[in-house]
């Protein structure tokens, strides 16, 4: 089993450790590494979020569409619905002045 010496260990030149323990540039490498990885994930979070955002508002002014349609449609079907009732009674108020026998006695 290696053992190093106390000084060797105390100077920081301990040969069995440093082969295996990354340095400290290897370290801070891997670090900044981690760091571009993590703001290259939260510049993407962003991003989507803000593309949602967008995705959000055009949804709502599709419903704000649609329900102004759809009130003018049911104002429409009103109107129709009044005018073929009018249309109707006018039909059938016709229908009874053509049935109606002529009196030719009075000329």
């Amino acid at each position: 089993m290696h053992h190093p010496s106390t000084t060797a260990v105390m100077n920081g030149h301990d040969a069995h450790h440093s082969a295996q323990a990354p340095s400290f540039l290897e370290r801070f490498e891997a670090f900044r590494q981690s760091d571009r990885e993590r703001e290259a994930f939260v510049t993407d979070l962003v991003q989507k979020y803000q593309e949602l955002q967008v995705k959000y508002q055009e949804k709502c002014g599709d419903y704000e569409n649609e329900v102004e349609s759809r009130r003018i449609w049911q104002s429409n079907s009103k109107q129709c619905q009044s005018e073929l009732s009018t249309l109707r009674q006018a039909s059938v108020s016709c229908i009874l002045l053509t049935c109606m026998p002529i009196d030719d006695t009075q000329s």
